[in-house]
Order: C-alpha cells, then structure tokens, then sequence
C-alpha cells in the first residue's frame, strides 16, 4: 500500500474514481454480493459469527447490521486468498461485461484490506493521504465520505475497507469515524482480543482474519475525548524489575503502604483526581508498576521515582483510554483488569 509521491491530475483521478464506483454498485452491490452469500456457506459462516456479537449488534440500527453484514461479505471475497478467484471461475460469472470482469480481475492481483489509519494530508477535494495505524505505509485515498465527516468533527481514527482502483484506493461499505480511539487503544483492543499478539504487524494479520470485533469497536466511536484542563485522560501503566525501594527516601514525594507482600507509593501531590499517579512493588516478584490517568501525571511520576536513586525510562507500556476499556469490555463480555 505503498505510496506514490508524483502528484496525479486529481480532476482524471475523480473520474476514475466515479467511474469505479459505478462498476462497484452493479458488479459489487446489485450482484456479488447476494451470489456470494449463497455459496460456500458463507451467509450461514457470517450469522454464526454475527450471532456471538448480538449484544453489540443491538445497539446500533438494523440498517447498519444490514450494510456491516455486506462489508462483512464484501471483505471474505475480496481479502488476500479470498473467494474471488473460485467466483471468477463459475459460470454466473459470464453474464457479465467485458469492463466488468476486467473490473475484478483488477481486484484479484490487488486485495482488498481493512485499515485502521489516520489523515496525513488532503491534496485536493475528496482525496486523502492516509497513514496506516500499524505500518508506516500512506496511500492515497478517495473518500467524499470522509470528507463530509471530517469537516464536522476531530476525528482521531478512520477505519475502511479499502480497494485498488489502479490509481488509489477506494472505500467499502460503513466508514468508522473514532473520536476518542488511536493506534495504542487498538492495540490495547487487540491484545485483549488475543492475547498472543505483541507485535504491530501482528494486529493487522488478526484483523484481516477475523474483523468482526474490529468493525464492533463503531459501538463506541462517539465517545468523546476526557479532559481534566489540558491533561487528557488516559491508563499509563509500566513494570520494571528494580531493587527493593528506601522507603525513606521515597518519603519526600510519596506516602507509602503495606499489605501482603506489596508496598503501594501513592504521589503526594499527583495521587489523587485526575492523575491518580501510584507505584506498586511486589516483595516476591522484585517489581516495580507504576499508573496513572495522565501522560504528565506519569512522566512526573517518573522522575520523583528516579530521584530515589532509579533511571527508570518514563515511557508507558501500556497506553489507553478508558473509552476503550469500556467498549472492550462490551464487545469482549468480560471485566478487564488491567493490574
């Protein structure tokens, strides 16, 4: 999905585009997909699956289950080894025109993807360069979609289902617009989904084999953003094997607590609303966590700790926002805790 940095004629380009939207209704919306969700037990493989999210699926409006559900369709024949190139090969096929078959051959050498990612530019009218949350791939996108939307509203996250036109890449099916939803609270997302994953590049491999999850994360898109002044809130959390910590000294910044093999240093100034900033140590493990609701709260945190006579980097291992959390736990039915 790799950029190309020669700016193209954008008033061709639209054009191309307009044109391929047509080609994607008649082959995509009016055919393909009802013939695809006949075959290969793909319609009864999708409600088995829609079917584990209904208590997501009830928030939103059966118009919108209607068109997440072809999305769904649209994404298993399209995908990289997806039912394409079997569809290709079936006689239904012929009644198809010449341009429209060239139309899904073209799609067939170039998969289709969901991306989760974010506006890194917009050179003309419609068209965006979009940098991709889990890579550092951007490409050009057509969305008059995202256009209308992101003149409304601060959007952190968009995520597509995106195709090739032989140009740039175009949308699918629902557009998610996420206000309160980065890179860090997806991969939060992902690693709770399955927790195996560690790396980046690992999230998009889950993605493009089992979306559903990633296309209920739209329950929560309207949350907004929490501010406390210009401290945004957000989990921070990091654990580091240390020495066992001079309570003495930690006495100058922290009021420190005991219980059960495990010393709770509470910041004096830092502790309570918002940042809520502590460090647990645990006797047995030799381990230091520090918390606290914001990126300031944190990194003072930090250098409290360090002044005791530790270097401790004030990066967060885990970084995310309780707009996340909580539609985590919706859509995963189960309590997180996140200590």
């Amino acid at each position: 999905m790799a950029l190309n940095t020669d700016l193209p004629d954008f008033d061709l380009l639209r054009n191309q585009c307009e044109k391929n939207s047509r080609i994607t209704k008649r082959v995509i919306d009016d055919f393909l997909i009802a013939f695809a969700a006949r075959h290969h037990n793909l319609e009864k493989k999708m409600n088995q699956s829609f079917a584990r999210y209904r208590h997501v699926l009830s928030l939103f409006d059966k118009s919108h289950v209607e068109m997440f559900k072809s999305q769904y369709i649209a994404h298993r024949v399209f995908r990289e080894g997806g039912l394409l190139e079997k569809f290709l090969r079936n006689p239904a096929l012929n009644r198809l025109t010449e341009e429209e078959r060239e139309f899904l051959n073209q799609q067939l050498s170039v998969p289709w993807k969901f991306s989760f990612a974010e506006i890194a530019d917009e050179p003309a009218k419609d068209f965006f360069v979009m940098g991709d949350a889990f890579s550092d791939e951007k490409y050009l996108l057509f969305s008059p979609s995202i256009a209308r939307s992101a003149s409304d509203r601060n959007i952190l996250l968009w995520l597509n289902l995106v195709g090739f036109n032989g140009s740039c890449w175009q949308s699918y099916g629902p557009i998610g617009q996420f206000n309160s939803f980065g890179p860090e609270d997806l991969f939060f997302f992902a690693t709770e989904k399955k927790s195996d994953i560690e790396e980046e590049s690992e999230v998009q491999a889950d993605i493009e084999e089992d979306p559903l999850p990633y296309m209920m994360l739209l329950s929560g898109s309207a949350y907004p953003r929490t501010f406390h002044k210009e401290d945004e809130i957000i989990v921070m959390m990091s654990e580091h094997e240390v020495q066992p910590p001079d309570t003495l000294r930690m006495k100058k910044h922290f009021v420190s607590e005991y219980a059960d093999g495990v010393y709770r240093f509470t910041h004096k100034e830092l502790g309570k609303h918002p940042q809520y900033a502590q460090a647990y140590y645990n006797e047995d493990e030799g381990a230091m966590l520090f918390q606290a609701f914001t990126e300031s709260g944190f990194k003072l945190m930090i250098r409290d700790f360090n002044a005791t006579g530790y270097n401790i980097p004030d990066i967060p291992y885990l970084r995310v926002r309780l707009q996340m959390l909580k539609t985590a736990e919706t859509i995963l039915n189960r309590k997180i805790v996140l200590h």
